[in-house]
């Protein structure tokens, strides 16, 4: 493959010094998401979309594999959409707070969700859940991440510290260990902060959605840290 090795200054997730691990995470996404469509039934992959896209750092590795592919990149980041738009010819679309006022014109044969719902709170996951199940095709796949299991033990050893105070962390462990689920907002966001989903929470759910169907799961598979899901989505009820 052919990645576009061109990186936006304003690219928070590029640090100098780790350009290596910069590209490994792009190419570990992809990975899990070539796994995903190989547990699932064949389908030719012909629209993809990728929100949040940011600066690209998986993008570029999905467009370099599905080079005939048209990719839609999507974000609240518009400058990060901008640079997807113009570097890696992805159809640029601006994000909105509530995925259910995005009004795509389109379904997509593949959805990538790479650390968004390991962002937000417990109330804002099935929204997020309809939207994207709106947007896919018949037989089209969802693959996105969580924080579960190894991301837990990895704050519990201050690894992953995400910018949370101790407070912060006590609580998130507190309300995790307790339910399969705990959130906290960062100190400088009022809606936006850290989620902790365990995979039978993450699995509850999915199983409001039965039009998706669960075809892969693999834990700490994402740059050995985040858990992938893998959904199908089928008509129900359809034999």
């Amino acid at each position: 493959m052919n990645i576009n090795p061109t990186i936006h200054a304003d690219d928070d997730m590029f640090v100098a010094e780790h350009k290596a691990h910069y590209f490994s995470v792009g190419e570990s996404a992809l990975k899990n998401i070539v796994a995903a469509l190989s547990a699932s039934q064949e389908k030719t992959i012909n629209t993809i979309l990728d929100l949040p896209c940011g600066y690209g750092r998986v993008l570029r590795h999905v467009h370099a594999y599905f080079p005939k592919a048209a990719i839609t990149a999507c974000d609240l980041n518009r400058g990060g959409v901008d640079f997807c738009a113009e570097t890696f010819g992805a159809k640029g679309v601006y994000s909105t707070q509530n995925l259910l006022d995005l009004h795509l014109d389109q379904t997509f044969d593949l959805i990538w969700c790479g650390s968004l719902l390991t962002h937000l709170e417990e109330d804002r996951w099935p929204s997020c859940l309809q939207f994207f199940s709106q947007h896919l095709t018949e037989n089209g796949i969802f693959v996105f991440s969580t924080h579960g299991r190894r991301a837990y033990d990895n704050l519990r050893r201050s690894e992953h510290a995400y910018d949370l105070t101790k407070e912060a962390c006590q609580q998130l462990f507190k309300d995790y260990e307790a339910t399969g689920f705990g959130y906290v907002n960062y100190a400088s966001h009022s809606d936006y902060g850290v989620s902790l989903s365990s995979p039978s929470w993450v699995f509850s759910q999915l199983e409001q959605r039965p039009e998706l169907t669960v075809t892969a799961f693999s834990e700490h598979s994402w740059d050995q840290h985040h858990d992938v899901f893998a959904c199908q989505k089928s008509l129900v009820g359809k034999f």
